[in-house]
């Protein structure tokens, strides 16, 4: 029994242990959940580290990058931290956090009578933003802003100063406004009106002082009431110039329409305009150009009326010409042919300028003339001072024909070609009426004269003074008969070529005299330099034989005044001096003479020296006569020159001498 009650109790105590096993394991797992659960919030809380840890390094850098100063207070109004611009800008230091704000007050400038302190307290009291303008050490506009530090839980904690350098806007805003004079000043002095309307309420925002000189109403009352505008426009315009305004709103518009004037005269008007957006893309403004068309219009009107009296005229004549089609037809190609005369007659004066001589020149025209009618053959006579004798004249021939099926001869100015040349009219006549003229009965008679097959056209050259210069003559048209237009062609072509003629023939003229004195010129020339050799030889023998009495002289008074020095008296000593000073001069005037005719003769030697010396080394030469005559030589700064020394010594020697003598 003892066992059996030690048994149950074992048992009951196993039990107690499996069941107190059973606690533990339970007390186990709630032990490791809530580790895992203090995990969890220890990884949150790391994480919350983390963020505000970057929020902080976030915001830092923000406010680096951003160059804006910013102070932060406490509710105290002591500093709890600003940023690396504001401690530049106001020379903060890292000891000032903590101090009050009033402190350092005092170096944020602010308009007379406000405090900085006062401006913060009155932020916190209302809640609301605040801002000034001030100035910082540099002069530099700041915009200083202060407003409430609220929480998360929208609770004031403080306040925030922050400092924005506004230069770069303060310059801009000047821009802008410098831009607007300069626009209003455009805008007020154009002839056209410039006008801005709100895109929104269609308000006028500016109109150009024109309006008032084209719509002839009042800015003021505009401003005041813009469906004056609208008012104004003619009322069988006025619905469309809306529509088209409205449209605006998709892109520019043009429109022209009539206004009323308060005068009750109508004018027209050229609107043009566009939309202006914002950065948005929001149509913000409708701006647009305004500008007085009626005279336009009135020309238009008249382009319009004579453009449809001209049709009406074209139909007539259309109608007209549909019965006689070959006619038109002919008239057609009278055309082309007029077109390419024309263009025959341009290209003939360019290649007319293009002669070199009086000949070729001749020969141009003649071949040009000829082509620009479509003759056989054209011959052009020119005639200076009617002095047929001397003509000179060019002849050219179509292809194929030859000089003896078609004999050329020349006018002699008599007959038929008197009549032209005096009258300076052109002729034109068939073959009939040239066999039976009774001025070329004669000529057509006699040989080689041949008459032309069919008819015959000449023109004259006229001179820029009216004289009469020749003529030109065309014979026998290839195609059909000469008629108004190849003569009015031919009189203009003449025309240039009497002048190109008449200006190589002054130019012939003007060369052959220039030749001409050219070879007198050459003549006296050669003349002149025999003369001057032999002028040169006379001088240089001359020279010479004055040389050797004048040495004899010279030095017979040097030998007496030696030999009998203290037997001479003062006068006789004074002659002899006088003696050897005029044979001093006179071979001076020998040697000037010689240098005088070597002048030409002579190589040049150039150096650069100075006119100081040059004058001195001359004055030296004649010190003798410039001391007897009493003389004084006075100079201003000369210059250092490139020259010949001992020639500029001649000549200021020469002239020396020679103010010396007269």
């Amino acid at each position: 029994e003892e066992l059996e009650t030690s048994n149950e109790e074992l048992q009951s105590a196993n039990e107690e242990l499996v069941a107190s096993n059973e606690e533990l394991q339970s007390t186990n797992e709630e032990l490791h959940s809530v580790n895992e659960e203090l995990y969890t919030v220890n990884a949150e809380y790391q994480r919350k580290i983390e963020e505000l840890s970057r929020l902080s390094s976030d915001m830092q850098n923000l406010l680096r990058s951003t160059e804006i100063g910013t102070v932060f207070l406490d509710r105290r109004l002591n500093i709890r931290r600003f940023t690396p611009a504001a401690a530049k800008t106001f020379n903060f230091l890292p000891r000032d956090i903590g101090r009050p704000i009033s402190h350092i007050a005092h170096s944020i400038p602010l308009a007379e009578g406000e405090k900085l302190v006062d401006l913060v307290r009155q932020v916190l009291r209302s809640g609301r933003r605040l801002e000034r303008e001030i100035r910082n050490s540099a002069g530099s506009p700041l915009l200083m802003r202060i407003q409430p530090y609220i929480t998360e839980r929208d609770t004031t904690e403080g306040a925030v100063l922050t400092f924005v350098d506004v230069s770069v806007v303060k310059e801009a805003e000047q821009a802008v406004r410098d831009s607007e004079a300069r626009f209003r000043q455009l805008a007020d002095n154009i002839d056209e009106v410039f006008w801005l309307r709100d895109a929104r309420t269609y308000d006028f925002v500016f109109v150009s002082p024109a309006y008032e000189t084209i719509w002839g109403r009042t800015r003021t009352t505009l401003y005041a009431n813009a469906g004056e505008w609208t008012q104004a426009i003619h009322p069988d315009d006025r619905s469309r110039v809306i529509d088209e305004l409205r449209a605006a709103e998709r892109g520019a518009f043009d429109s022209t329409f009539r206004i009323l004037r308060q005068d009750g005269s109508t004018r027209w008007i050229r609107d043009q305009g566009f939309p202006v957006y914002d950065d948005d893309g929001h149509m913000i403004r409708i701006a647009g150009i305004a500008e007085d068309v009626t005279d336009t219009k009135e020309v238009e009107g008249q382009l319009r009326k004579a453009k449809e009296e001209l049709e009406a005229r074209v139909t007539a004549r259309t109608t007209e010409l549909a019965s006689v089609n070959e006619e038109l037809k002919n008239s057609l190609q009278r055309e082309r042919g007029q077109t390419e005369r024309l263009r025959v007659l341009a290209e003939a004066a360019v290649a007319v300028s293009t002669g070199r001589t009086f000949d070729e020149t001749l020969e141009i025209i003649t071949a040009r003339a000829r082509e620009m009618a479509g003759a056989r053959q054209a011959t052009t006579n020119f005639v200076v001072d009617a002095d047929w004798s001397r003509q000179r004249f060019a002849t050219a021939r179509a292809p194929g024909e030859s000089d003896d099926e078609r004999p050329t001869v020349q006018p002699d100015g008599t007959g038929i070609f008197a009549i032209i040349c005096q009258s300076n009219q052109a002729v034109r006549v068939s073959r009939e009426e040239l066999t039976t003229h009774p001025l070329w009965k004669a000529l057509s008679e006699s040989p080689p004269w041949q008459p032309p097959e069919k008819n015959w056209l000449a023109v004259p050259l006229v001179g820029l003074d009216g004289k009469n210069l020749g003529l030109i003559q065309l014979t026998d048209k290839q195609a059909g008969e000469f008629n108004a237009e190849d003569e009015a062609i031919l009189q203009q072509f003449a025309r240039l070529a009497a002048a190109a003629l008449e200006v190589r023939h002054a130019r012939e003229s003007l060369e052959h005299v220039v030749e001409q004195r050219t070879g007198e010129l050459r003549r006296a020339n050669n003349e002149l330099r025999g003369q001057y050799d032999e002028l040169r030889q006379f001088t240089d023998l001359a020279s010479r034989d004055l040389q050797s009495p004048l040495d004899a002289i010279q030095s017979s008074g040097e030998l007496l005044a030696n030999a009998l020095r203290d037997d001479l008296g003062d006068e006789a000593v004074a002659s002899l001096h006088r003696i050897r000073t005029d044979a001093g001069r006179m071979r001076s005037l020998i040697d000037d003479l010689l240098s005088l005719t070597r002048v030409g003769s002579c190589e040049l030697r150039r150096q650069r020296f100075s006119l100081h010396d040059c004058v001195d080394r001359a004055a030296t030469e004649l010190a003798e006569p410039i001391q007897s005559t009493g003389a004084s030589i006075t100079r201003d700064d000369l210059p250092v020159v490139s020259a010949d020394p001992h020639l500029l010594e001649q000549v200021y020697k020469n002239l020396l001498g020679n103010a010396l003598k007269f």
